[in-house]
């Protein structure tokens, strides 16, 4: 238990470090742009140099952040769906198996038709 616990902690540091690189290489690009450029919104241009640092502090922690999400919650979907489909393929192995067992194993098959067979003659008798 004690290495699952430290593996998962390397995986979280390593999402975070991904997630943290991904947003400086954004947040450096975005110190570059073109200072005519500009992004248009519904009719409305927005003035990527008349943007402050404050600004684009934001945008970059807010996408570090959409990524943290994404990196966090895609693999633990995957994870579950993964599971439910073990767990319904595991239950449905067992009982193959156990039919299999039954049927394969000549001592419990002739045991379980001589308890059908004295089952069903009890049921027919008619008591007076």
């Amino acid at each position: 238990m004690k290495t699952f616990a430290k593996l998962l902690g390397l995986l979280m540091l390593a999402l975070v470090l991904v997630t943290v690189a991904v947003g400086a290489s954004l947040y450096a690009g975005a110190l570059h742009f073109d200072p005519a450029a500009t992004i248009n919104i519904d009719g409305e241009d927005l003035d990527i140099a008349g943007a402050g640092i404050g600004h684009l502090l934001i945008a970059a922690l807010a996408i570090v952040l959409a990524l943290l999400i994404v990196f966090t919650v895609v693999p633990l979907a995957l994870l579950g769906v993964i599971g439910v489909v073990v767990c319904v393929l595991s239950v449905a192995a067992l009982a193959v198996g156990g039919v299999a067992l039954v049927l394969f194993s000549p001592l419990i098959f002739i045991g379980l038709v001589i308890w059908w067979i004295i089952r069903r003659a009890r049921r027919t008798t008619i008591t007076a």
